[in-house]
């Protein structure tokens, strides 16, 4: 009897903690998408150190972010589908084109595509998206952010 009121209260101690601390944003994710509280503010700058290069360089990921439920729809809950890497864009920090990587096309450089592809699909899914600026009609949003490769030191 008492091994069973035991292994009960530890449920509930587990269960408690879980519910309390398992649904608290990670502070090592930045928020990516405009919220109401800082829209037209500027992002923070989001920079990721990488191998093999030897100066800063300005990468736009093309994402696409599917939901089970519409945003606009506030009865439903938000449930992130699915976080697409579509392609990435990279730039001097001049914004001189330097190259196009494509989700269907990424021969060759597939440890910086796994890096962005690993990073982005992190970030989507933990989004405030109760907070986002505009709640569009569409299941899909897509975005967009600029992040800044540093050389790894």
């Amino acid at each position: 009897m008492k091994s069973k009121l035991s292994i009960a209260a530890l449920c509930c101690f587990v269960s408690v903690i879980c519910l309390c601390y398992g649904q608290e944003r990670k502070a090592d994710i930045p928020v990516v998408i405009d919220t109401k509280k800082d829209y037209g503010q500027g992002k923070s700058r989001i920079c990721l150190s990488y191998p093999g290069i030897e100066d800063t360089l300005i990468v736009y990921p093309y994402i696409r972010v599917d939901f089970e439920y519409p945003l606009s729809d506030v009865s439903k809950p938000i449930l992130v589908k699915s976080v697409i890497l579509m392609v990435l864009d990279m730039y001097t920090k001049e914004m001189d084109p330097l190259k196009t990587l494509f989700y269907f096309d990424h021969k060759g450089n597939e440890k910086l595509w796994d890096l962005f592809d690993a990073k982005v699909a992190v970030w989507y899914r933990n989004q405030p998206y109760e907070d986002i600026a505009a709640r569009p009609d569409d299941i899909s949003i897509f975005c967009s952010p600029r992040i800044y490769l540093v050389p790894e030191k």
